[in-house]
């Protein structure tokens, strides 16, 4: 079975090679299976392998947010910041 060979966009390109090495580091660190293997075995570059990482964090980054939004919509009183998502909570703790 012949499986497709994805290609990174222009943009995530871009995005993976102004990375700081550390950053790269990181985020290989992270890559798991096939992008990894494709690296070792020569059919993607660094540069590529690191594009299609980003890509691929995103749109799970992206999938996890709708979800969780649908949560916090169905579960108000489990989200102490359902309404303010980008405040920090208050845990009532005396400073």
């Amino acid at each position: 079975m012949m499986m497709k060979m994805l290609t990174p966009s222009n943009e995530y390109l871009e995005k993976a090679k102004r990375m700081s090495c550390d950053d790269a580091e990181r985020l290989m660190a992270r890559m798991r299976g096939r992008f990894g293997r494709r690296t070792e075995d020569k059919k993607l570059s660094t540069i590529e392998a690191l594009a299609l990482q980003l890509e691929f964090e995103d749109e799970a980054l992206a999938e996890w947010r709708e979800k969780m939004l649908d949560i916090r919509v169905k579960h108000k009183d489990w989200f102490p910041c359902a309404d303010r998502p980008n405040q920090e909570i208050d845990a009532g703790q005396n400073t």
